[in-house]
């Protein structure tokens, strides 16, 4: 190109963009706030609005003129002397791929959307007759010494999973003919290539990370099964089923009498003040997010945990909880607030469609990195107050507890990758149910319970509601251990802890937005690429 052929293009390209965040800013603003009332409120009206708002900001990406501007930008982006408006190209090319769709199939898609949301908030396992929320069949899941108690427990709460299951499965089939549309093998190549992830490089980091946990792994599980062995009365190990580990997918280890965190929460005000108290220590302020957060359980409302951002434009960054006292629940609500903390502080000054996270794995990354915190020795002692007679005597267990956290929730998380990848491949495959349990027991080494052949993948929401997004909590976790290396190795005070240049550092991503693609982001704030290697280290060593 000319030197003035450039400065059209680019004008087009500005011109391109800004015409779309016309179109589209409010609308999605409008979008986020009826997602929240539906997953608050379960009501059928919710549903509707919902519903009705998905089609129309879906529609923003319907026209095929737009889609040949966007891909043409997109493919002779190079040409662009601005790096954000080159960057915005990318971004809103990407958002086209996330959201382009057939108007039927879309219609379809965002109908049974809200259904399935409906269902999954207002079902309630039945146990010995009552109808139990997620909450109480976790309590009991952790607290009980009956294997008969805990496997009724446990099957109350897959209950759900046979009755969305052929609702997820055509989802499932309807995303899949929206990917080949646009010439993709299935939805989640599409979604893969939506999030500028390369499939054959994420799964050969997944494949190094199994390797390089296996035997680590093999090694935690057995010292807690014997546990679990003598806890339950069992004659031995052989006999354990998966509703023996406590939670639903043997996600995180057990809590039970012999966590370090055991008994330490009185109630959900104290975790509330807590979540307060650690990010007031990094100089970062989440009172305003707290006031617009809804933190506690109550019937038709989502039995599960989120953050949401409602307008980019704005500060309004919201919270959704089911605080019960206990760890759990703490590293969640810090989870979540992790979350909101990096919406929060995006640079506002930032273009439009640069005003957002540079990518899942990045957020995720901030979430698990507070999520880890109940863990820290200096957490215990300055925000939660223990005595360092209290600490010290955890100290130990702290270590082992949480190198094992991140061994099992790894483990999980490649479940639900490959589970998920298998899933779009052949949504129509009858060996769905028997192909959970390969992969359970190849990854998180548990029996598959004798004689049952039930759709128990369905009781886990994120097929469902949020489809192909479970490899970037994975990304995630390498992503937090990295930047908890340079934390510990380069910032002032070496912690996350009472220190408000941790929190400056955290800013740092923050405020970079979108304006990078994720793995530059990484490599803009910790100095390399994103690698396994300090993963490894903390899990492992």
């Amino acid at each position: 190109m000319t030197k003035a052929q450039r400065k059209s293009f680019e004008e087009e390209a500005n011109t391109f963009v800004r015409q779309m965040e016309t179109r589209y800013a409010d609308l999605v603003a409008e979008y986020e706030l009826a997602w929240w009332n539906l997953y608050t409120t379960g009501s059928e009206e919710a549903a509707a609005e919902k519903e009705r708002l998905s089609l129309a900001t879906q529609r923003v990406f319907a026209a095929q003129e737009d889609w040949e501007q966007s891909r043409n930008l997109y493919e002779k982006r190079a040409e662009i002397t601005d790096p954000l408006l080159r960057r915005e190209v990318e971004v809103l090319y990407a958002k086209f791929l996330e959201e382009r769709p057939d108007p039927a199939i879309a219609e379809e898609i965002a109908r049974l959307e809200g259904q399935v949301v409906a269902q999954y908030n207002h079902h309630r396992g039945t146990y010995h007759g009552q109808k139990l929320s997620d909450n109480e069949l976790k309590t009991l899941l952790e607290t009980s010494q009956s294997s008969e108690e805990v496997r009724e427990a446990y099957l109350a709460g897959k209950e759900v999973g046979a009755q969305v299951a052929t609702t997820v499965l055509r989802l499932a089939e309807l995303r899949n003919q929206a990917a080949r549309q646009l010439g993709y093998r299935d939805h989640y190549a599409r979604a893969l290539a939506a999030q500028e992830l390369d499939e054959a490089e994420l799964f050969g980091v997944l494949e190094a990370l199994e390797a390089a946990t296996e035997m680590p792994y093999r090694q935690a599980k057995l010292e807690l099964d014997m546990q679990l062995v003598s806890r339950f009365g069992l004659a031995d190990a052989r006999e354990l089923r998966p509703w023996h580990y406590a939670d639903p997918f043997f996600q995180r280890p057990p809590e039970g009498s012999h966590s370090p965190l055991e008994g330490l929460f009185r109630d959900g005000k104290e975790i509330e003040e807590l979540t307060v108290k650690t990010y007031d220590g990094m100089g970062l302020e989440i009172r305003d997010v707290l006031a617009r957060s809804d933190l506690y359980e109550r019937e038709g409302k989502s039995q599960h945990a989120f953050c949401t951002h409602i307008d980019r434009r704005s500060d309004d960054v919201r919270v959704l909880c089911n605080l019960q006292p206990n760890a759990r629940w703490m590293e969640t609500n810090l989870h979540e607030f992790g979350h909101a903390v990096y919406d929060k502080y995006i640079d506002q000054t930032l273009p439009y469609w640069l005003r957002t996270i540079a990518h899942i794995s990045t957020t995720e990354a901030i979430a698990m990195l507070m999520g880890r915190l109940p863990n820290n020795r200096q957490w215990l002692g300055e925000i939660k107050g223990l005595s360092a007679a209290e600490v010290g005597g955890r100290v130990q267990a702290l270590t082992q507890a949480q190198r094992f956290a991140l061994l099992v929730f790894m483990r999980w998380g490649l479940v639900m990758v490959y589970f998920e990848r298998d899933l779009y491949a052949n949504p129509a495959r009858p060996d769905l149910n028997a192909l959970w349990w390969d992969y359970v027991g190849r990854f998180q080494l548990l029996a598959r319970p004798d004689e049952r052949d039930a759709p128990d993948w369905a009781a886990k929401i994120h097929l469902a509601t949020a489809p192909a997004y479970y490899q970037n909590y994975l990304l995630g976790e390498l992503t937090a251990s990295q930047l908890q290396a340079y934390v510990e190795r380069e910032v002032p005070g070496q912690s996350l802890v009472q220190n408000p240049a941790a929190g400056q550092y955290l800013l740092k991503l923050f405020r970079l937005g979108a304006r990078y693609n994720w793995n530059d982001a990484v490599r803009e704030v910790t100095g390399e690429f994103l690698t396994p290697a300090y993963f490894v280290q903390q899990a492992t060593v």
